[in-house]
């Protein structure tokens, strides 16, 4: 069936010419038994057509990107069609205030599209901490060496099943990090640092690589990074307070995060994640030093 499809498309050098002229020459091919001369055609034909359909691909990812990189937040949401979801990534070291924004973000953008237009995917927090009745998370921070490879593993699993979340009715799909950032900022941290044998490092990564491209085509896609930009400095003097105030709300982990830690966070951020290939053109910086409400108007969600 697929000769049919192949008469009616034109060659480039045809392309102003008569299509009945095309169909009578590749007809006459085909008595004349030049099938090789048909199915050379047929492919080239073929990929001119798939590089076309990239391409179109490529400038609505675009269009997408230049619309939040400007601020015009919801006129980048509307772009995204019952057929092309849309997936944001909100990152930071530490602290710099991510979880509060997930839900200002849901509130603005859900003003606009409805209540079920967006699904929030936040760390498993909960779920690091109760494996099989063990605290995980708690037990890398205090002995990453022993603990880490099991964690990241654990960490690899659980974001990978966030990518795959159905979007119901939703139009966004917002996550508190990815599968990427685990793997470019955590794992390279975890290895930098010698909690992670070569060997596990080359578990995790190949795990990483299968989940990533292997599995299902573009399955952990991420279609903007907001990256909540502060220095390590100032997320260590929030934890601080925190702890002095007798935050009820921080974690034991949170406890025991170190000034270098948050710096080492940092420099891979900029070093092994955000700015690699596949990634820095959908990233998106928003500065996070200020107050929570100032932080809220730099996303400049457009007024009504």
């Amino acid at each position: 069936m697929v000769f049919p499809h192949l008469l009616l498309c034109k060659t480039k050098s045809e392309i102003d010419g008569s299509l009945s002229k095309t169909i009578a020459r590749r007809l006459k091919q085909w008595q004349d038994g030049d099938l090789d001369g048909l199915y050379n055609e047929g492919k080239a034909l073929q990929m001119r057509l798939l590089k076309g359909s990239r391409r179109k691909i490529e400038t609505e990812a675009q269009q997408f990107n230049k619309l939040m990189n400007t601020g015009k937040i919801s006129s980048a949401i509307a772009k995204l069609t019952d057929t092309s979801k849309g997936v944001l990534s909100l990152d930071e070291i530490v602290k710099a205030g991510k979880s509060n924004l997930m839900g200002y973000i849901k509130e603005q953008i859900e003003k606009e599209y409805g209540i079920s237009s967006v699904k929030l995917v936040p760390e498993p927090v909960n779920e690091w901490n109760d494996v099989a009745g063990s605290k995980l998370f708690d037990l890398m921070m205090q002995d990453p060496k022993r603990w880490s490879f099991a964690f990241q593993n654990y960490v690899q699993l659980l974001m990978f099943r966030a990518h795959h979340l159905n979007f119901d009715d939703s139009k966004v799909h917002l996550m508190e990090r990815s599968l990427h950032s685990a793997r470019y900022v955590f794992e390279e941290n975890h290895k930098k640092l010698s909690n992670l044998t070569p060997m596990e490092f080359s578990i995790l990564e190949e795990f990483y690589q299968t989940m990533n491209s292997e599995l299902e085509a573009k399955s952990c896609t991420v279609d903007c990074f907001l990256y909540l930009e502060t220095t390590p400095e100032l997320c260590h003097q929030r934890l601080q307070h925190r702890l002095k105030s007798q935050d009820a709300e921080m974690t034991k982990e949170e406890s025991r995060v170190t000034l270098q830690y948050l710096k080492s966070l940092h420099e891979l951020h900029e070093t092994e994640f955000l700015n690699r290939a596949e990634f820095k053109d959908k990233v998106i910086r928003v500065d996070a030093s200020g107050t929570k409400e100032e932080l809220q108007l730099s996303l400049g969600f457009e007024k009504k």
